[in-house]
Parts: C-alpha cells; sequence; structure tokens
C-alpha cells in the first residue's frame, strides 16, 4: 500500500522515514481537530526505527494525547508503537502543536547562493553517499559545502496518489522532509567520510508549502559535529530567503562503518 517504501531501502530492506512518521503524526492531528492546522513537531525522537522485514509485524499504532487546548492552539502528544511476540515495542515519540490562526513567514538571512566546487546531485545517489531511488531524489545541485554550512538547490516530485499510499501529502510534503535528512547524509559524507542515520530533532517549524517542480533551496548550518554524530539546522526556503519550513537541532548518528549501496533508477 505504500510504493514509496520501495525506494527507501537499507540493505535490501524497506525503512519508513522519519519524514513520513513526521507526516503520519501531523495530518492525523490535523483529520481530528477540523479547524486546526499542523504547524510544529517538536522532540522527536526515534526508539526504535521501523524496517518492513519477514513479515512479523501487521500494524503499527500511533496513540495521540491531548494537553493543551484553546482557540489558538492544540498541543498533542504522541507515541508510535507495535506489538512484537506479545511485547509492546515504542518506535517514535513527539510533541505537535496546531494553530488555527496566520503564522508570519520568517527570512532566513544566511542563503549562500554562490557556486563553489558545485556537484551534480544525480552523484549523490550514484555514488553512494545516498540511497534513495527515484521518488526520493529532490537534490538537483550541491551550491557549496563547508565544514559548518552546505547549500542544496532542489525540487519536488508530484507524487501520485498511488505513490503517497498510506502517508498522502496534506500540509507536509514527505519528500520535502526527507531531503532534510538527506543533507546531513551528504554533509557527513563530505566532511568525515562517513554514513549517518536520523535520530532524533528538538523542533520543526511548517510555514508554508512548497510549489511542486518549482526550485527551492536547502541550507543546512551545523551547530556541532564529532566523530559519532552531527547536529544541525536545516531551513528550506525560497530564493528570496523566505521559509517554507525548518528543522532546528536535528541530530544523526554517523559511522564509518556504515556504507550505502548506489540507488537504482
Amino acid at each position: 500500500q505504500n510504493p514509496f517504501l520501495e525506494d527507501h531501502r537499507i540493505d535490501g530492506n524497506p525503512v519508513l522515514p522519519m519524514a513520513g512518521v513526521m507526516n503520519w503524526m501531523g495530518s492525523s492531528c490535523e483529520a481530528l481537530l477540523p479547524g486546526y492546522r499542523f504547524f510544529s513537531l517538536e522532540n522527536m525522537r526515534m526508539l526504535k526505527g521501523i524496517v518492513f522485514q519477514n513479515g512479523n509485524v501487521d500494524q503499527y499504532h500511533l496513540d495521540i494525547r491531548e494537553t493543551e487546548k484553546d482557540a489558538e492552539r492544540v498541543v498533542l502528544d504522541l507515541v508510535l508503537w507495535s506489538l512484537h511476540e506479545g511485547e509492546r515495542v515504542q518506535h517514535y515519540g513527539a510533541t505537535v502543536k496546531l494553530v488555527s490562526g496566520h503564522q508570519d513567514v520568517p527570512m532566513y538571512e544566511q542563503f549562500n547562493a554562490q557556486e563553489n566546487d558545485a556537484v551534480d546531485g544525480a552523484d549523490y545517489y550514484q555514488n553512494g553517499t545516498l540511497f534513495h531511488g527515484p521518488l526520493f531524489q529532490v537534490i538537483d545541485r550541491g551550491l557549496n559545502a563547508s565544514s559548518d554550512k552546505l547549500t542544496l538547490a532542489c525540487t519536488l516530485p508530484d507524487l501520485t496518489v498511488a505513490e503517497q499510499g498510506q502517508f498522502p501529502v496534506s500540509t507536509q510534503h514527505l519528500c520535502a522532509n526527507d531531503a532534510k535528512f538527506q543533507a546531513l547524509l551528504v554533509w557527513a559524507r563530505q566532511f568525515k567520510d562517513a554514513g549517518a542515520l536520523p535520530t532524533r530533532f528538538e523542533r520543526y517549524e511548517h510555514y508554508r508549502a512548497i510549489p511542486i517542480g518549482e526550485v527551492f533551496y536547502l541550507s543546512l548550518d551545523v551547530t556541532e559535529s564529532t566523530n559519532a554524530r552531527v547536529n544541525g539546522t536545516i531551513t528550506l526556503h525560497d530564493s528570496d530567503g523566505r521559509i517554507y519550513s525548518r528543522l532546528i537541532d536535528a541530530e544523526t548518528t554517523i559511522s564509518k562503518n556504515l556504507k550505502f549501496a548506489a540507488a537504482v533508477n
């Protein structure tokens, strides 16, 4: 029911991207509370990733508990879990905020549009830096990269209803969210010669939708890095710096032993 998973395989196994979890959490809360729209997701933590193999889990469950509500906002705590051999396994936890009013669109002031040792985006998917298949291949070009910054030019695909599966595009776009994590993998490979997988982030804010088929920009600002992890803020914005969304204090674990096979197109 979710054909996009064929393009998100690690070691041959389909893996639910963290971007899919973000989509599920936000859209589920919106569906429960008409009149409010998704704005932010906080304290997202991966406790155990979801890998589809051996057919040993039939269902995944999302528990939603309202903790605050007034005319302007609703705050909800969420836990994504499954049963494995009779035991409850927690996979992800987070807090979602919905709002009813208008949110001003902030500006990203540190946009660096200059091309310096630019990279064709296709190279990332073909040289093992990224493992993502065609549906997730949104990076068109790497404009510049340094020890504390990465700038990418990207374009979102127009996913069919069938391709979206059980994670339909609504306020959030699956591929836009996944691009944020791809940026961390690109930086880790270039500056740490290591593979990376996302584990948590402090806050995700959504301001407006990215037009399908139009170029947008991704700016990664690295805030801390070691040989075991990298943290940064990832901002999606237009050429004027007007922000679409941003991921604050995102963290990935990194390892030189983590290697990806090139994607099959």
